[in-house]
C-alpha cells in the first residue's frame, strides 16, 4: 500500500474525523491555519504535509457530499416505487462503490495487495448474495400476493353467495398466512 501520512500516525481516527468535520464546515481554511490547528493538537508538520492532508480531507468531504446528494436523489426518485426496484438501485450503487474503491487502490499504488483483493472479493460476493436474496424475496412476495388475491376473491364470492365471513377470514389466516385456528 502507499506511504502512511505522518498525520495518520500522530492522530487517532476520532481526531481525524473531528478534523474532517471541521474542514467540511470551514472549507476555505488556509494551510497556515491548518498547521496552527494541528500544532494545537500537538502535531508539528510542514506546510506541504498540512496542505496535502487538507486536500485529502477536502476530497473525502466532496465525495461524501456527492454520495449524500446521490442518495437523496435516489430516495426521492424511488419513494413511490416498490422495494425490489429500490433494492436493485442500491445494489447497483454498491457495485459502483466497489469499482471506485478498486480504481482508487490501483491509482494509489499501481498494484493491489492480495488482502485487498480478498476483501473486495468477499464484499462483491456479499453484494451479489444480497441481490439474490432480494430477487428471491421479491419472487416470494409476488407469489404470496397472488395467492392472497386469489383467496380474497374466493372469500368475496363465498360471502356474496351467503357464506360465513368469519369462516373465510379464518381460512385465509390458516391457508395464506399459516396461522392456526384458535
Amino acid at each position: 500500500m502507499g506511504t502512511v501520512s505522518s498525520l495518520d500516525r500522530h492522530l487517532s481516527s476520532a481526531e481525524q474525523d473531528s478534523l474532517a468535520a471541521f474542514f467540511d464546515e470551514h472549507p476555505h481554511i488556509s494551510t497556515d491555519e491548518v498547521r496552527r490547528l494541528l500544532a494545537g493538537r500537538g502535531v508539528d508538520v510542514s506546510r506541504s504535509t498540512a496542505h496535502r492532508y487538507k486536500q485529502r480531507l477536502d476530497e473525502v468531504g466532496r465525495r461524501l457530499r456527492q454520495s449524500r446528494s446521490a442518495m437523496d436523489a435516489l430516495a426521492a426518485g424511488l419513494e413511490d416505487k416498490d422495494d425490489s426496484r429500490r433494492s436493485r438501485a442500491l445494489l447497483e450503487m454498491a457495485r459502483t462503490i466497489i469499482f471506485e474503491f478498486q480504481q482508487g487502490l490501483l491509482e494509489q499504488d499501481g498494484d493491489l495487495d492480495p488482502k485487498d483483493v480478498a476483501r473486495l472479493g468477499r464484499l462483491l460476493k456479499d453484494v451479489m448474495m444480497a441481490g439474490r436474496y432480494n430477487q428471491d424475496f421479491a419472487e416470494k412476495e409476488r407469489e404470496l400476493r397472488t395467492e392472497l388475491d386469489r383467496q380474497l376473491a374466493a372469500a368475496e364470492e363465498d360471502v356474496a353467495q351467503g357464506g360465513d365471513p368469519m369462516e373465510q377470514i379464518r381460512r385465509i389466516r390458516r391457508d395464506v398466512y399459516g396461522i392456526p385456528d384458535d
